[in-house]
Order: C-alpha cells, then structure tokens, then sequence
C-alpha cells in the first residue's frame, strides 16, 4: 500500500522454467500513468530520460544473452505514485527458440502474445489535503479610502496529508468592499490552484471599497473555499476569518 508520492519498488524476475537455453531474452517493462519510474537497479536499453515503458535486452544486461535451464534473472525498480488511478505495473519477456534448440536471431516466445503478462497493482491510500491558512497583515486591517489594503493570504498543506487540487477561496460579508488582483477570477473567487505536501503558497490580493459613502466601523473579512483531493472527491473544510476598518 502507499499513498500520493510515496516511493516503492518492485522486482521483474523471469525465470527459464523451460528445457532449453533461452537466447537474446528481452524483458519490457510498462507502467500506468499513475506510476512514475525513478531508478532501475540495471539500467535499461532506453535512452533516459525513461517514459512509462522500458525494456531491457542484451546490450544493457549480458545475462540476457544466453538464460539456462533454471537460470533467472532479476531487476528491481524504484518508482513514485503520482495518481490515483492507473497504479498497474505489467511485464513481459520474449525470447528465441527453435523445438528445443535456441535460435539467435528468431523469436518463438511472447509472453504479451499468449496471455501470459505479469500484472501487479498498487494498493492505494488516498490522504486528505489538511489545509491551513493565515489572513495578514493581522486584525483590524486598516483599509485606506483611496488605495485599499494588501491583503496576504498563506495557504499551507502539511507533509502528511494529500495534495489539494483546485482550490479556491470563496469571499463573503464583503458588503460596500471587494477584492482585486491577478488571482481574483471574474465569479470574485481566489484562484489558488494546487497545494501540494508540504507546501505553503501565498496569494497577494487588494481591499477596498467599492461603493460610496464607505461603510464605517468594524467590517469583516470571510473566506469559504471548495477544492479536491488526488482522486477528485470534494472537500470545502478551509475557513478564513478577519476583520478591517476603513481609514482615511
């Protein structure tokens, strides 16, 4: 089991079971789109940087050259889950034959072809984002008539948690204000994106009022948020909450 941006590995073994030499073996390995390949304990034929599917031949590792009766071979791969979905991993060999004497340049054997694949799957836990935030400067935020305020909103998800994706923050109790800025959308949203673990993100946006006469007094500042997790499900459990008064 592991979880979003856990590292695992996972050995191919291929094994002659027959009764004869197996020549020129070529292994290929293929991963999901949810598995990222990071490391190969031998290195394979490809050139890097590796895509999802690799293979493994003679050029790259010798013993390929010729696989005896009851001789394997073994390679171990490191990889990450980055998804979480596709979390498959299948591998095939193929090799040549003729009867029970071995053919150097000819492929009797293919264990794609037969139904013969070896498929593992990933067990995977799906973290929730845990997110935080943080509102500055701090309470009552001093909001000029003329030029507003900069307002810095610090969004942190911890190591522990899952990835948040989509976020936004959604404004409300702003009668006679609003906000501005690159990240405002045109629904009056704060368009956050994706925070990952073990990442804090900051937005810069502008308080200020939008109407006259400015409302006086105590006014207050809330933030809702929507946003999902890795796998799409929704989550809108961030709450933002401070206070400002307009000045001259």
């Amino acid at each position: 089991a592991c979880g979003y941006n856990d590292v695992f590995t996972w050995s191919v073994i291929v094994r002659n079971e027959g009764f004869g030499d197996a020549r020129n073996v070529e292994i290929t390995d293929t991963a999901g789109s949810g598995i990222q390949l990071l490391g190969f304990s031998v290195n394979p034929t490809n050139i890097p940087p590796y895509s999802n599917a690799v293979t493994w031949t003679s050029a790259s590792f010798p013993a390929l050259t010729n696989l005896a009766v009851g001789q394997q071979v073994s390679i171990v791969v490191t990889a990450r889950a980055v998804e979480c979905e596709n979390l498959y991993n299948d591998a095939d060999a193929r090799w040549g034959c003729r009867g029970f004497v071995a053919a150097t340049n000819s492929t009797c054997e293919n264990t794609a072809l037969i139904d013969e694949t070896a498929r593992a799957t990933i067990d995977f836990q799906n973290r929730p984002p845990l997110l935080s935030g943080k509102i500055t400067p701090a309470a009552p935020i001093a909001v000029s008539y003329c030029g507003g305020a900069s307002v810095t909103i610090t969004i942190t998800n911890p190591s522990s948690a899952g990835p948040a994706r989509n976020l936004e923050l959604i404004p409300t109790s702003l009668s006679g204000f609003g906000l501005s800025g690159a990240a405002v959308g045109t629904n009056g949203h704060i368009v956050v994106g994706s925070v990952d673990p073990g990442v804090s993100t900051s937005i810069v946006v502008t308080l200020s009022a939008t109407n006259c006469p400015v409302p006086q007094g105590q006014q207050f500042l809330v933030l809702l948020s929507q946003y999902e997790d890795l796998c799409g499900n929704p989550f809108s459990a961030l709450g933002l909450f401070t206070t400002f008064e307009a000045t001259q």
